[in-house]
């Protein structure tokens, strides 16, 4: 639970700033009640019930996975939005104090537009998985693909086993693979270049890497589907 306290803390305050973290005192402002209890269970309760889901899972390296806690958001900004209302209503007529909220929250903009996905073409990088799943139905009945970002989609579209490569032991790998091709399992590798990058960053100078780097590939959208077996 503690490495997933300090990673999403820490991507959490690099991407929106703790600035969103003051609604969740909205519920101060709402006398003692049945107001209060609502204002709670919303903007204090939500995000804490899934924050809380999220830290015993298992932990990541990269601040993407931060979208686990998007379900959260919604909750936490309707609760700053409160407090910017709150206080523009007791103390509006401060100079200071609407410049100050005016500041806030156009930090927030623009640090969102910092993290925007808005250049980003979905239709054509997308539709990458089910591309790459299609051309990997051909590959024999006794496959097994190892991959990480494409597991869901080759179980979904192939019908064949996956094996996570994020999961592997990294003493083991090559024991691993041995261990599935001498019970006649065909193994393949699929995966893009960032994924290529981390299996060299976590197995180094295994079997496995050589494998993908040497293997018979074929390539689809920068995706590498690589045939593990060794070359006769």
């Amino acid at each position: 639970m503690r490495p997933n306290l300090r990673r999403y803390g820490s991507w959490f305050f690099s991407t929106a700033t703790p600035i969103p973290l003051a609604g969740l005192l909205a519920p101060c402002w709402y006398a003692p009640g049945r107001q209060r209890l609502i204002a709670t269970a919303i903007v204090v309760g939500v995000p804490a019930v899934i924050f809380g889901l999220y830290l015993p899972y298992r932990p990541f390296e990269d601040w993407s996975y931060l979208r686990f806690l998007l379900p959260a958001y919604p909750a936490l900004f309707a609760g700053f939005a409160m407090v910017v209302a709150a206080i523009a209503r007791r103390w509006g007529a401060s100079l200071p104090i609407r410049i100050g909220l005016a500041a806030g929250v156009a930090v927030l903009a623009l640090r969102g537009l910092d993290y925007s996905n808005a250049p980003t073409d979905l239709a054509a990088t997308e539709p990458r998985f089910r591309h790459v799943a299609m051309t990997a139905r051909d590959a024999p009945a006794n496959a097994i693909f190892i991959s990480f970002q494409h597991s869901g989609s080759l179980r979904y579209y192939t019908g064949r086993d996956v094996l996570r490569w994020d999961w592997m032991d990294r003493d083991g790998v090559d024991a691993a693979l041995d261990y599935l091709r001498d019970r006649g399992y065909h193994l393949y590798w699929v995966g893009d270049s960032i994924e290529r990058e981390a299996v060299r960053a976590r197995f180094g100078r295994s079997r496995l890497l050589t494998r993908i780097e040497s293997g018979r590939r074929q390539v689809i959208s920068d995706v590498w589907l690589v045939d593990l077996q060794p070359r006769e």
